[in-house]
């Protein structure tokens, strides 16, 4: 045997990939994963989502009983905001930016590659 750890695989390392690149949750353990096992928990991305959503639809219609309607919206970006670590909202600015101030698709690449958010991005 080598000293070498054994590549995590398969669906208990692949889901808890796809939790850990789309959320802040420590799920993942220690052992490296493959380049396939990485890949194979994109599969799991619309799963990982849509308990996303169940959440986030479950603490409005916890907050439903106590908030009027855009204080529980404000509350509910925010909790997507701090689950997800912003990275929808930087996708948002970029896919904003690109599509506001990109003339053509050249410029469009050019802009999605630049880490600054632009004017469209911050509006």
């Amino acid at each position: 045997m080598s000293d070498e750890a054994t590549p995590a695989g398969g669906f208990w390392t692949e889901l808890p990939l796809a939790i850990s690149f789309l959320t802040i949750l420590p799920v993942i353990d220690q052992r490296p994963a493959s380049d396939e096992t990485v890949s194979a928990s994109f599969a799991w991305f619309p799963i990982v989502g849509c308990l996303i959503g169940l959440a986030l639809a479950g603490e409005d219609w916890l907050l439903a009983h106590f908030f009027a309607q855009v204080v529980r919206s404000v509350l509910i970006v925010l909790s997507l905001t701090v689950l997800t670590g912003a990275v929808h909202l930087d996708g948002l600015a970029d896919t904003a930016d690109a599509l506001g101030a990109g003339r053509d698709r050249k410029r469009a690449l050019d802009i999605l590659h630049d880490s600054r958010v632009g004017t469209f991005g911050a509006s």
